[in-house]
């Protein structure tokens, strides 16, 4: 992954889930926080070192599971660094086994697996999404598939993901970039 991709979804991340510590006086937003400023210092190791010590205190807090994902999978090295990415990986899955209603976490996952050109888990836990999560009053599916839409493209699998804008329409979403981007997959048909 790159730096600048990193960067971004640590960025992102940290502004959509300003709500993830709200709430909660658990004692380990502070430890979080401050592996978080090691990583934007470029302390990555320092970083992934804190963030391990607030895991073995709290190895079943969704919360936690997804920082630590977000500082393996962004951990500004090379996607390369498999050990350390495959660790992150891990950590999302099981923050959202948990909690299957974790938007961050579903979004840091299916996009550092597009990302790393993991296109097949990709498309794979995107319809564990679309399984476990109630046609869409909230937008996370079909954030969710702008996300992955790269992946059924590299796939060949055009006519799953039109079949999936299809069934967004259908339940009468009104969105024009998803309505562009399914009559964009209808006629390359």
């Amino acid at each position: 992954m790159t730096k600048h991709l990193a960067f971004i979804l640590l960025f992102v991340a940290t502004f959509i889930s300003k709500g993830v510590f709200a709430s909660f006086d658990s004692g380990y937003e502070k430890p979080i926080i401050a592996a978080l400023n090691d990583f934007q210092a470029g302390k990555y190791s320092d970083a992934r070192l804190a963030i391990t010590q607030v895991l073995e205190q709290y190895p079943d807090e969704p919360r936690v599971l997804f920082w630590c994902g977000m500082l393996y999978v962004s951990d500004g090295e090379s996607i390369t660094n498999r050990h350390n990415f495959d660790i992150g990986i891990d950590c999302l899955k099981k923050s959202l086994s948990l909690d299957p209603f974790f938007n961050d976490a579903w979004g840091v996952l299916l996009s550092s697996l597009v990302e790393a050109g993991e296109y097949s888990k990709a498309v794979m836990e995107f319809e564990r999404l679309w399984e476990i999560r109630e046609l869409p009053k909230n937008d996370v599916i079909w954030t969710a598939l702008f996300i992955v839409h790269p992946a059924y493209i590299n796939l060949g699998m055009k006519k799953a993901l039109a079949d999936h804008y299809q069934q967004l329409l259908d339940y009468g979403i009104v969105d024009d970039e998803l309505q562009s981007k399914y009559e964009h997959l209808e006629s390359s048909q």
